[in-house]
């Protein structure tokens, strides 16, 4: 449902209200979103509001976001370049007989570089596995006549100083080496992106962050913020040769999905919900089944 007033702020809730607010202390919260660049935002309201911690000084400008869900240390780095003409690549062999028009060819290309496959140019961080997705104007994500190179790679040890390792330089030699491959290395002007732009995900701790404009009111009780999932990496995890060790955090990382899922579904729902049988996994009962599923 939308609005085109904003509904009334949420009701602050009183000092001795529990992690689970009731209907009588809470009301529904009202997001503002911009649906048309130029246009008054659109208010969608709802009772519960669940947001990724990014979002939250956009919702709340005038917080400070909570201790427990700062920004842990960069974990990828990312770059993204624009090219006026696509990286090369050998295209799939054809038959004699294939009448397929080349010009049907997907313009998307996806490179990989396996660990150490690159020269890191004496940066003292250690990557992992270097993918980048190459995206023509079939994607529909840039015009004709450009081509746009998304490159990602983990980092397997922590960074040693901002000021030493940026994500540019960082997958700089990678860019190197993909525009390598272009047909004339001195067609300089043509191989070089028109434009670049490189950062660390999640951005490191000492980025700018702005302050709180006056002392912060409490937050609403039906606003909730999803909880990192990211497993602490240790020291032994960034060791070299720590490939195996990245995904098998990868793995823990998707076996505590469910259980952070079910804890905010809980929050939401309530003792009140539990009392009238709410199931977190409901199923349909089948005709000539037990409430057991036995037939």
């Amino acid at each position: 449902m939308t609005h085109e007033n904003p509904p009334p702020p949420p009701a602050a809730p009183p000092a001795s209200s529990s992690d689970t607010p009731d209907d009588a202390t809470t009301r529904p919260l009202g997001i503002p979103v911009v649906l048309e660049e130029g246009q008054p935002a659109t208010v969608f309201t709802g009772d519960w509001v669940v947001a990724s911690p990014h979002l939250f000084s956009s919702l709340f400008p005038s917080h400070s976001l909570p201790a427990h869900l700062a920004p842990d240390a960069p974990r990828t780095a990312h770059l993204i370049a624009v090219l006026r003409e696509p990286i090369p690549f050998p295209p799939p062999p054809r038959r004699d007989d294939d009448d397929a028009d080349p010009d049907d060819e997907p313009d998307s290309k996806l490179f990989v570089f396996p660990p150490g496959a690159v020269e890191s140019a004496g940066q003292r961080v250690e990557v992992g596995t270097c993918t980048a997705l190459q995206v023509g104007k079939g994607t529909m994500s840039c015009p004709e006549g450009y081509h746009i190179l998304y490159l990602t790679a983990p980092l397997l040890s922590p960074l040693p100083s901002e000021a030493t390792a940026s994500a540019s330089s960082i997958l700089q030699p990678y860019l190197d080496a993909l525009l390598a491959l272009a047909p004339s290395a001195a067609d300089a002007p043509t191989a070089a992106p028109v434009y670049s732009a490189a950062y660390f995900s999640p951005p490191p701790s000492g980025a700018a962050t702005p302050a709180p404009a006056k002392a912060a009111s409490p937050l609403p009780p039906n606003f909730l913020l999803t909880p990192s999932l990211s497993p602490p990496v240790s020291s032994s995890t960034s060791a070299a040769g720590s490939s195996a060790a990245r995904t098998s955090l990868l793995v823990e990382t998707l076996d505590l999905v469910p259980a952070a899922v079910e804890d905010v579904f809980w929050r939401i729902v309530g003792e009140q919900g539990r009392e009238e049988g709410v199931k977190f996994f409901a199923r349909e009962e089948v005709e000539g089944e037990d409430e057991d599923g036995e037939e």
